[in-house]
């Protein structure tokens, strides 16, 4: 991965410049470094301009301006428009120096030079990829699949990242094979570096990595269980979504419900709860005095027994004592998972709510709930459990 040696420069009204010793930009592992030192002088007049660093973050992107960037020898433009500091650190030393670091969220640089091929790195590990692709046990050179009118070629980079080869400056064609990756590998995929070559410019874009997806255990938790299809591996799920077909507003639903349960494995459970809840709520639900009685009506279009996520009076929630008092001053008793999401909503949770959650199987439930909706609406209609699994089923009994 590059490194830029570049004249990182201070600049700020009231104060005399200063140009940081030994100006660099690393991008290596995931990660996004600017890095320079200073004099013990600069210093103090840096640091007096913060006291403790306030207005620092607001004045960063402002105040610094990059001279002299070279790469490989290669003059580059570099820019931190849109970055944000995930972290800074200083360290001073005797000899009469301080070494600053600051770890960016973004960054993005362009050169001049010939013809070179585009490109895409993937936070995603080549051998899950390949573990889910059919009748591939090992590390081909390139993994080619195909969706409507594109070709994605996938080529090993790293131990944790993919190389992505061909039409990496169009959005759209990446926006298509993340969202399908988030949902079946239930992760938060990133484009950690994306290089583009046009017209004799090579324009480089990079994206910090937010998850050591290298140390995870990358599958839908839930798809091992369920037939959805001929084959149930990546490369059938993939091609066969209807994805394309949808209109923009279909679409940014659908990412964001993806989005939302791959969210969940970084959360607790009562967290989780309430978000898988959101997806329902988009889907199936409709805020009223009764929500029960109206998701159990539109879970039906998946196919879906809402009993089967949780009784329509569940006891052990009833134990709780739990009372919802509407505008009109009604009480009502929570005895659903549906009232007992308005409960934390509206009158907050606490550790009884959050035992019951932990302790229940209503997490596991709404989760096979969420993943039959999400595989309908990309066009999947032919769902079932596995035979050996269907005493997990969520769905309508044949």
């Amino acid at each position: 991965m590059p490194i830029i040696s570049v004249d990182i420069i201070w600049s700020k009204k009231t104060y005399d410049d200063i140009k940081l010793i030994d100006g660099q930009i690393v991008i290596e592992e995931g990660e996004i470094w600017l890095k320079g030192r200073m004099t013990s002088s600069e210093w103090r007049v840096f640091s007096n301009a913060y006291p403790a660093n306030v207005d620092f973050l607001t004045d960063f992107k402002k105040c610094l301006r990059f001279e002299n960037a070279y790469l490989d020898r290669k003059r580059v433009e570099v820019n931190i428009l849109g970055t944000y500091i995930y972290r800074q650190h200083s360290i001073n030393y005797l000899k009469g120096y301080t070494d600053l670091s600051y770890k960016l969220s973004e960054i993005s640089y362009s050169y001049q030079c010939e013809e070179e091929e585009s490109y895409a790195i993937l936070d995603v590990p080549f051998m899950h990829l390949t573990n889910n692709l059919s009748n591939l046990n090992h590390y081909p050179q390139d993994i080619i699949l195909y969706k409507d009118d594109y070709e994605y070629c996938f080529r090993f980079y790293n131990y944790d990242k993919t190389m992505l080869l061909g039409n990496v400056d169009n959005d759209d064609y990446l926006d298509v094979l993340l969202v399908h990756m988030s949902f079946f590998f239930n992760l938060l995929p990133n484009v950690f570096f994306r290089s583009i070559n046009s017209n004799g410019q090579t324009i480089v874009e990079c994206h910090a990595q937010k998850y050591p997806f290298a140390n995870e255990a990358l599958y839908h938790s839930e798809l091992p269980y369920i037939l959805f299809g001929e084959e149930c591996n990546f490369t059938y799920f993939f091609e066969n979504s209807l994805w394309c077909t949808f209109n923009n507003e279909s679409k940014m639903k659908l990412k964001n419900a993806i989005y939302t349960f791959a969210r969940c494995k970084y959360c607790d459970e009562p967290t989780q709860f309430l978000m898988l809840y959101s997806i329902f709520d988009r889907y199936v639900g409709k805020f009223n005095t009764d929500p029960y009685s109206e998701m159990k009506n539109n879970f039906l279009h998946y196919n879906i027994d809402i009993s089967k996520i949780g009784k329509r009076t569940d006891r052990e929630l009833q134990k709780l004592q739990l009372i919802l008092e509407r505008g009109s001053g009604k009480k009502v008793v929570v005895d659903n998972f549906c009232l007992l999401r308005h409960y934390i909503l509206h009158f907050m949770a606490n550790a009884k709510i959050d035992k019951y959650i932990s302790e229940s199987d209503i997490i596991d439930n709404m989760r096979f709930a969420a993943t039959i909706i999400i595989l309908n609406e990309l066009g999947f209609s032919n769902i079932k459990f596995r035979t050996e699994w269907d005493y997990l089923s969520v769905m309508v009994d044949s």
